[in-house]
């Protein structure tokens, strides 16, 4: 390991040359395109019909964003004026002394530091706000997967599957899969084996700040500032650490593609031993993410060379990248045969099975039917950037146009900094190319790379602070105004924003994810009163529909007739099936949907004008007249499907002629009910009689 006194190799001097003119241009349109499309509301091309529902509601979010960008911008205008006029520049001087003194601090040493900050923000946040659980689909599927994996079964059963599935589920002849690729799987379910599932994201989140240290130290050897400040701000960053604390698995590909640049750059600088563990920790990545891990590595790959003290040689170059390869080569061949187990083929992978062919790359409509082309991608792109120039830091500063000016201010920038800037815009330029941007928690889909984000913007800050002129303009000082009203920024943010980001994570937002647990006495089947919608779409995909396929019939049909169409093909009347699915709309598109209306709070439905619900649809929207609870969290509490009878198994309520049937199969477990018996109270377990007797009527 490296130690703050150890003298590490710059550059070579190659490098430190002017850049040419054409280089130069290229940074700055860059720098120029990253302040417009973080500042200006370009996200508004997306207001119109053919973005559908996705479109609509980035908008709606976006224009709260642009507002507190333009009005937090205004609010720090007065604080660089102070700052301006009454800090004098021995004061900042001193405060970067102070960063530079405490040599016989080791990077090493400074690296366990952040890291453990990081993962104890990570930690507190995961159990305060989450309680200790997922909040999201992606992370419930994944969890129960890796529940499956952790009990010696690499696939759950598929039997009653719609009595349990959740969405984002597969069900292949191999068993019940999620439609993730099997890297975070794998550590959640390691995590699951030593009793600390919770404690996974802050364990990836701290190990990143840990490795992005040690990176940072070598990419500015000569600059202990931005080498220890920089770094700091990462294990603070509310976007990087609330994220990773949250079970998705974007934290996995973010501390695979830290530690792989890492390694890779000592490949070239040290050893190229190292290369081998570069190349495990991109394969590794990429059996998680893969489009963002080939990106990000691609964009590493072309950029960490120049960084390296001699002169690249081709006998070098394959000779780094070979063991690269090599590392990476047994990873690589594990997940392609995880996806020819279950998908059919190396390169196919679940989303696949679970999306179809709308889900490729490209321009086109997506799998709901919304149009996906060159303007879309502009403006996802753009409310990508606008909203992770508030997540990032949380500052009223927006981040991303720190970057865009340093960018477009600064004469050159080093190799270090072209390393950081290839690594941060590649993932953003290939996720123009996919219609998924994903809006949960901020721009989540650049989670992965946002240690290049941070350190980028550590860099952005303190050079433009730097280049601001030391003397003063008719007594205003304009380099402690630039440093002053980041200072304040980055502490308001920091200290006051965060917090409350962090909070509102909690509470009553998705609040159906930390639904209290009941407790049994006795091995249990306990059915989880879920909404109607939810009851239709999994007996659908339970009887072989893809998800695009019931996201299409449940969102352009009347749910009373998608409800008809679920019991057809749950009791096998393939024949009626076919003629009432012959008669529905199931060409994805984003507008003339059918009325929605919300019979319980969170439980919507859809109705045609002109359609006749019949008693068993009545039957169906009264049952939930108390409001609905959802089974995927509650699910990974209990017993597994297939499992021995130890505990509560918690299954779907799919009403009391369906239910009867999985009582009679698990007559080992004692039957209730878990539902509301008020939308604004407690979720009560009821015996299962009573209960559904309660819930679907008397004699029922």
């Amino acid at each position: 390991m490296i130690s703050g006194e150890t003298q590490l190799k710059p550059a070579r001097r190659t490098s430190e040359r002017a850049e040419p003119p054409a280089h130069a241009l290229i940074v700055r349109v860059i720098g120029a395109a990253l302040l417009v499309l973080s500042t200006l509301p370009v996200y508004r091309i997306l207001a119109v019909p053919r973005t559908g529902l996705a479109g609509n509601f980035t908008v709606s979010l976006l224009d709260v964003y642009s507002e507190f960008i333009w009005t937090g911008l205004f609010l720090m205008l007065p604080v660089a004026l102070l700052c301006g006029l009454f800090l004098r520049n021995d004061v900042l001087d001193r405060i970067v002394a102070s960063l530079r003194t405490p040599r016989h601090l080791r990077t090493t040493h400074y690296a366990v530091m952040l890291g453990s900050l990081s993962f104890g923000l990570a930690l507190i946040f995961t159990f305060t706000a989450l309680d200790g659980r997922p909040n999201n689909i992606d992370s419930l599927a994944q969890m129960l997967h890796a529940r499956f994996w952790a009990e010696g079964r690499l696939a759950g059963p598929v039997s009653d599957t719609g009595f349990w599935a959740i969405q984002n589920s597969l069900f292949t002849e191999r068993g019940w899969v999620s439609q993730y690729p099997p890297g975070h799987v794998a550590l959640l379910a390691v995590a699951l084996l030593v009793g600390a599932p919770a404690a996974l994201g802050a364990c990836l989140v701290g190990l990143t700040v840990f490795v992005a240290t040690l990176l940072a130290r070598r990419l500015f050897p000569d600059d202990r500032v931005l080498a220890r400040v920089a770094p700091a701000l990462l294990a603070v960053s509310p976007f990087f650490v609330l994220v990773g604390g949250s079970f998705m698995n974007h934290v996995t590909v973010a501390v695979g593609v830290t530690f792989g640049a890492y390694a890779l750059l000592r490949g070239w600088q040290d050893n190229p031993r190292w290369a081998y563990a570069a190349g495990a920790a991109f394969a590794y990545s990429f059996a998680t993410r893969p489009l963002s891990t080939l990106a990000m590595a691609a964009a590493i790959v072309a950029t960490v060379p120049f960084l390296a003290p001699e002169r690249i040689t081709r006998a070098r170059f394959i000779g780094v990248h070979s063991r690269a390869f090599l590392g990476g080569a047994p990873i690589t061949a594990a997940f392609f045969a995880y996806n020819a187990y279950f998908f059919g083929g190396p390169l196919r992978m679940g989303y696949d099975l679970a999306l179809g062919p709308n889900m490729r790359l490209g321009f086109h409509r997506d799998p709901w039917g919304n149009m996906y082309g060159l303007r879309e991608a502009l403006g996802y792109t753009s409310a990508d950037l606008t909203t992770l120039s508030v997540n990032l830091l949380e500052t009223p500063i927006p981040s991303v146009a720190v970057i865009g000016a340093f960018l477009l201010l600064m004469p050159r920038v080093r190799p270090a900094v072209r390393m950081l800037l290839a690594w941060s815009l590649l993932p953003l330029l290939s996720n123009m190319l996919y219609w998924h941007h994903g809006m949960f928690m901020g721009p989540r889909m650049l989670h992965e790379a946002s240690p290049a984000w941070v350190l980028l913007f550590g860099v952005a800050a303190i050079q433009l602070a730097r280049r601001a002129p030391r003397v003063p303009i008719r007594r205003f000082n304009v380099r402690t105004a630039v440093a002053g009203s980041f200072t304040a920024s980055l502490l308001f943010g920091l200290g006051y924003l965060a917090p409350q980001r962090a909070a509102s994570y909690g509470g009553n937002w998705l609040a159906v994810t930390r639904t209290a647990v009941p407790q049994t006495d006795a091995p249990a089947l306990v059915f989880v009163h879920d909404a109607w919608s939810g009851r239709v779409a999994m007996t659908l995909a339970a009887t072989g529909y893809r998800l695009d396929q019931v996201e299409t019939l449940l969102r352009q049909n009347s749910t009373c007739t998608v409800h008809q169409l679920a019991l057809q093909s749950a009791a096998g009347e393939r024949r009626a099936a076919a003629a009432l699915h012959a008669r529905l709309d199931t060409v994805p598109r984003p507008d003339h949907l059918p009325m929605s209306i919300e019979i319980a709070p969170g439980d919507m439905i859809r109705v045609r004008a002109g359609d006749q619900l019949t008693p068993e649809c009545i039957r169906e929207i009264e049952s939930d007249r108390f409001g609905i609870l959802d089974v995927a969290p509650l699910l990974l509490q209990g017993d597994l499907p297939g499992s021995q009878a130890r505990g509560a198994l918690f299954v779907r309520d799919l009403g009391p002629e369906r239910n009867a049937e999985l009582i009679r199969q698990h007559s080992d477990r004692t039957p209730w009910l878990y539902t509301l018996l008020d939308s604004k109270g407690e979720p009560q377990l009821l015996p299962y009689d009573e209960g559904s007797s309660m819930i679907w009527g008397e004699g029922k």
